[in-house]
Parts: structure tokens; sequence; C-alpha cells
């Protein structure tokens, strides 16, 4: 009776600890029309040595939009590689994952790119992680409606190169 008292307390103790612990950190950061400001740049506070997931939110209007994404966060012994990491972003074309290059050296980078023409609609960038050391990170993102120059420029382009095939295949 008393090893099964016994037993349930310290059940209930590790369950409490385990909650109390926070091992976990999670934010969302809501950037609005990104097409109407054209760029955002923010980073992250420190990220504690913890797991965290983030999620950047913003919209894209008035068409295809030129958009450009990039990642960065620099990490020193005492400031933490971000690892695993995955960068997602969501949008209404599905799920585009970015790649992460790592540098490792006493002063090392993790850095990602993303360039996309991107249809108007609501997108969210998940990044997700665990912090090794307290670290934190930085997104910059731009977007851009093509102007109606760009348009006939594309489409000349286009037009030449059919001119150009049709003869070449008489």
């Amino acid at each position: 009776m008393l090893r099964k008292l016994l037993t349930r307390y310290l059940a209930v103790a590790a369950i409490a600890c385990g909650l109390a612990a926070g091992n976990a950190s999670a934010a969302t950061y809501t950037i609005g029309d990104l097409t109407a400001a054209g760029t955002f740049s923010g980073g992250t506070p420190t990220i504690p040595v913890v797991s965290f997931s983030d999620s950047w939110t913003f919209s894209l209007s008035g068409g295809p939009n030129t958009f450009v994404g990039f990642f960065s966060s620099l990490f020193t012994p005492t400031a933490g590689l971000l690892s695993p990491l995955s960068i997602i972003l969501h949008g209404p074309g599905g799920a585009m994952p970015w790649s992460v290059s790592t540098s490792v050296g006493s002063f090392g980078a993790q850095l990602s790119f993303f360039s996309a023409t991107l249809p108007s609609g609501a997108y969210h960038l998940d990044i997700v992680g665990t912090a090794t050391h307290p670290a934190s990170y930085s997104v910059d993102l731009a977007a851009s409606v093509p102007e109606p120059g760009q348009w006939l420029m594309l489409f000349a382009g286009i037009a030449l190169i059919g001119t150009i095939v049709r003869r070449r295949a008489r």
C-alpha cells in the first residue's frame, strides 16, 4: 500500500516538474501586407536553450509578386547554433521548404535564401528548431508587383525568342 502511494506521488511530482520546466517557446510575428510595405526586416529576441516554433505571417496583394526571403543566424561558442532547423513558407501554392546552409568554425552562420513569384494571398513562414545555446535570428522579406513595363519587356522577349525559333525551323 505504501509502495503504491509513493509511486503515485513520484509520478505526480515528475509530471509537475515536466510542466514547470518550460522546454518550448513559440511566437507569432504579424507583418501585414508585404506588397504595400515593399520590404520587412526583423529579428527575434534571444532564444534560451529550448525548442522553438516561430511563425511570421504576412499577405501579398495585387497579382503575382516577386518575393525574396532571407534568413540569417550567426553563432559562436557562446551564441548557439539552431539545430535541427526547419524553415517552411506556407501559402496558397502549398508548402515551400527553404534549404539552410551552415558554415562552422570559430564564427559560424546559418543562412537561407528563397526567391519565387507568388500569387496574392495569406502566407506564414514557420521557423522551427532548437537553440543549443542562447541565440537569435533575423528575417528579411521583400515583395513587389511587376510594373507594366516589366510585363511588356517579358512578352517582347518571349516574342523575340519565338521569332528566332521559327526562323531556325525553316
